[in-house]
């Protein structure tokens, strides 16, 4: 019967999981555990519990009180000190055991029931602490009267009196602390009483030895007490785990789908479950000696899986020899609806020891391999698109090129959707979502035969391509998905322009391994995007040394900052109309102490891109403000913010607190902006730009005219300053000046004075330029041709000079 124990067990684990998890019935296991919980049977345990300490403390209440009987017989020829003494001694301890053993027979001899009256313990207790104190008195008035041996014998048995007395109560601790301490307060009492009248030598000692004593039993019988009371709990629990099992194995036989199933040596059914005709269809007597692999062979789908195949053939080979198995599963199938059973078994034998077949458990288990079935494709694809996700790609990955063996041909095209940031941004999440299952839809109709498209997070799809690894085919392939992104997607009543960059690599001969493989696309990718986006580049040899290098760079950088080697050169700006000197923009540079001056395209970029720009800017406005401080008041000085400044949140704070520490006037300092700042967050970076004019700061627009220039936020920008883009300036250079480039720049000078801003071109090298722009009317100007970056110093200097020619032209 174990094996239907261990088998039973298991069962009623899981139905017990099923009936708790089920919505529709409720468990009936739970409704036992709350009966239980219950006040009611709270109060039942409690009276179960008394009584089983009364009763265990009683127990032998009958001997007891034979060896107390025999005890007053013996003490009645000792020497007591008076005769009344010995009378009230004897006829009170009489009426007390008299007393005990009425109740005793009253109430808890054997066959009785074992509920008992509330006050029972308490009149129990007070009784035998009567009786211990008479014991405890009656020892102590003995003493004086005893020679040196017979005191010693007689402490000595009441001791042990007293100690027996507490082992027998101590079930219940009120009878064992009311028979001990009585018993040993009577002693001490009586010691202590008698000290002048009928003195006892050492009777002091003796007193505090019983004290002692009287503690420790005390401690004994609490001990004792608790341990009893351990024992009924641990009885109690055992006892509810017996009744649940059999609520379990009841209700298990009566609805679980579980059932039990028994095979001879040779593999015939002895025992028929109602669960297996119901699937045979057929009656348990024509089931009865059947071959069991016989009657699963007949439940399979058909055509047979390979899977049930493989596992009819294990259960074949484990039925052939007797050892335990489990988990085997298999799938059957039930009005057209295949279901799956996990079989599992312990061999029987013969009172000889020979085997003579299987009893074992048959579970159903389709929810499980359902949901593992999700699990498995949860794993492999990606909820959102229905794509493959990243850890398909990379198994797939792994077959093209195994860790040993010859690696196979195939081209990995790795996709980024350009700008997604922005429709997430200003859209939302859900706008994003709905573009990214757009745009799988688009992608899925190119996709070659054989090969596989994965999304491997956020905007970034991956194709795995093994039937044209081709370069010349991969360039093909990357022009059509590009033409199907090409056209506008309607996205929550928008349309979105939408454009990839593209990344390609070659296997074996750009990597051998799925993780280069991806990496070298990965760069090839971002060598796209540098390039302008909306392009396919193919993985180089040079890729990968560029990624190397600015890795190294951005440690250097990290490097420089914590040893302050970035430093502010200050180029001056112009009123193109008087000449005169109207302010400063502070650049950063950076002086390497092996590479000398690394420009800043080279070095701003990745600094963006590693979140070090936050603090390179602080930096620099710092700088920035502790310099122009020193200034004329007339001049202002302009520090260029980046978009990961503005969308961090805190510009504000960081303004403030530069002007404060340095005490520059707000009015003097111009933030510069790129309309990359506007893209994302724009509620955000247009809070904090109000915030800013509040304060007093000049904000300008740096590059207007180039990237994603927009009329409409014109309207809702505080803007102080509008720059022309260089690429005008130099495209006014020719002769005759470009007519584009003349329109545009009068139409920016004309914006910006209809929104109350000033105008400043930037990479004025010529004379030529500085006239036209001023014909133009633009405002200010700036660059080499104007005057080059120039260290704070020489910026102090150029004032300085500046001011003293202005001085001696106004001398008459």
């Amino acid at each position: 019967m174990s094996a239907v124990d261990n088998a039973a067990r298991g069962l009623a684990r899981r139905t017990t999981e099923a009936a708790e998890a089920a919505d529709d019935q409720p468990s009936m296991l739970a409704l036992w555990r709350n009966s239980e919980l219950s006040s009611q049977a709270q109060r039942q345990q409690r009276d179960r519990h008394r009584a089983a300490q009364f009763h265990a403390a009683t127990q032998h209440l009958p001997l007891a009180l034979a060896f107390n009987a025999l005890a007053v017989v013996l003490a009645q020829p000792l020497p007591w000190a008076s005769p009344a003494w010995r009378w009230a001694w004897t006829l009170i301890l009489t009426v007390l055991l008299s007393l005990n053993l009425g109740l005793w027979w009253r109430f808890t001899r054997p066959g009785l029931a074992r509920r008992l009256p509330p006050r029972l313990p308490v009149l129990m207790a007070s009784s035998v602490a009567l009786i211990g104190a008479l014991y405890g008195l009656g020892s102590a008035h003995l003493l004086p009267g005893l020679g040196e041996g017979e005191r010693l014998l007689l402490v000595a048995v009441a001791a042990a009196f007293c100690a027996i007395g507490a082992w027998l109560h101590a079930a219940l601790p009120q009878m064992g602390l009311a028979w001990s301490l009585a018993f040993g307060g009577g002693a001490v009492l009586g010691l202590l009483v008698n000290r002048e009248s009928h003195p006892t030598p050492g009777g002091a000692l003796l007193a505090l030895l019983c004290l002692v004593f009287t503690a420790f039993l005390a401690f004994m019988v609490l001990q004792t007490a608790r341990q009893f009371m351990a024992g009924l709990r641990q009885a109690d629990e055992i006892e509810r785990q017996r009744g649940m099992l059999d609520l379990v194995l009841r209700d298990f036989e009566a609805h679980a789908s579980d059932w039990l199933w028994e095979i001879n040596a040779e593999g015939q059914l002895q025992h028929i479950s109602v669960h297996l005709t119901r699937a045979t269809g057929l009656p348990g007597s024509s089931l009865l000696g059947q071959f069991f692999l016989d009657v699963l062979h007949s439940l399979q789908p058909q055509p047979t899986p390979p899977e049930a195949a493989v596992a009819l053939s294990r259960l074949n080979h484990a039925l052939r020899q007797p050892k335990p198995f489990t988990a085997h599963v298999m799938p059957w199938q039930l009005n057209g609806e295949t279901r799956w059973w996990s079989l599992k078994a312990q061999p029987l034998y013969d009172e000889d020891g020979q085997w003579e077949g299987w009893r074992g458990v048959a579970s159903d288990v389709t929810a499980v391999h359902r949901r593992e079935a999700e699990l498995r494709q949860w794993a492999m694809y990606d909820s959102l698109t229905g794509l493959a996700n990243r850890h398909h790609l990379m198994q797939e990955l792994a077959q093209c090129l195994p860790q040993e063996g010859a690696a196979r041909a195939c081209a990995l095209l790795l996709m980024d959707l350009d700008n997604f940031k922005t429709v997430n941004d200003s859209l939302g999440h859900s706008a994003g979502d709905e573009l990214l299952k757009t745009v799988a839809e688009r992608l899925l109709p190119h996709v070659p035969t054989g090969a596989l498209l994965a999304r491997l997070g956020g905007d970034e799809f991956a194709l795995l391509v093994t039937s044209e690894p081709e370069r010349a085919a991969a360039e093909a392939l990357a022009e059509r998905l590009r033409e199907a992104l090409a056209l506008p997607i309607p996205v929550m009543g928008r349309r979105i322009d939408l454009r990839v960059s593209l990344g390609a690599a070659f296997a074996p001969n750009d990597a051998r391994t799925p993780e280069d493989l991806l990496r070298a696309a990965d760069l090839a990718m971002y060598a796209a995007k540098n390039a302008g986006r909306d392009r396919l580049r193919c993985f180089e040899p040079g890729l990968a040394r560029d990624a190397e290098r600015r890795l190294v760079l951005a440690a250097e950088l990290r490097r420089a900052l914590e040893r302050h080697q970035l430093h502010n050169v200050y180029q001056p700006k112009f009123n193109l109309a008087t000449g005169a000197l109207v302010g400063f923009e502070a650049l950063v540079r950076w002086q390497h102490p092996q590479r000398g001056t690394v420009s800043p395209s080279n070095f701003i970029p990745l600094a963006e891109e590693t979140g070090m720009v936050l603090v390179i800017g602080e930096r620099v406005l710092h700088q920035a403000c502790q310099e122009a401080v020193r200034w004329p008041e007339a001049l202002s000085v302009a520090v260029n913010v980046s978009a990961a400044q503005v969308e961090h949140g805190d510009l504000v704070e960081v303004v403030r607190a530069a002007l404060q520490k340095h005490g520059l006037a707000a009015n003097r300092l111009v933030l510069e902006l790129t309309e990359s700042a506007f893209l994302t967050k724009r509620d955000v970076v247009l809070a904090q730009l109000l915030r800013l004019r509040e304060l007093g700061v000049h904000l300008a627009l740096d590059d207007f005219g180039t990237g994603y220039s927009s009329l409409a936020y014109l309207q809702t920008l505080p803007l102080n300053q509008l720059k022309i883009d260089r690429s005008f300036v130099v495209a006014l250079s020719a002769d005759p000046p470009d007519p584009k480039a003349t329109a545009i720049v009068a139409a920016i000078v004309a914006l910006a004075d209809g929104i109350g801003a000033s105008t400043t071109a930037e990479g004025l090298d010529t004379r030529t330029q500085v006239e036209r722009l001023r014909m133009l009317g633009c405002e200010q100007g700036q660059g080499h041709g104007l005057g080059r970056p120039i260290a704070a110093s020489e910026a102090r200097a150029l004032i300085d000079r500046l001011a003293a020619a202005g001085a001696r032209a106004n001398t008459p």
